[in-house]
């Protein structure tokens, strides 16, 4: 498989968001191995725990952007990491 192209300085909450949305439907669809998908998950929450997080929760925007199911796969990789 090649190297799965992701956005990996996103500078703003909203771009955060939109990137884990693509990533996770691309997961779903396939497109996205399991190894990749935990890895990228992984990368956002070492190097971005102030857009991603707020208040040991989620952050607000990313919560409502994103969606409950979504949310659900985030939570069981970082969960379980």
């Amino acid at each position: 498989m090649k190297e799965y192209n992701f956005l990996k300085y996103p500078n703003t909450v909203v771009k955060l968001a939109k990137e884990l949305i693509r990533i996770t439907d691309d997961y779903n669809n396939r497109l996205l191995s399991n190894k990749d998908f935990k890895n990228i998950i992984i990368w956002y929450k070492k190097n971005y725990p102030e857009k991603l997080f707020s208040d040991n929760d989620y952050n607000p925007s990313i919560k409502k952007i994103i969606g409950k199911k979504r949310l659900s796969q985030l939570n069981k990789i970082i969960e379980h990491q």
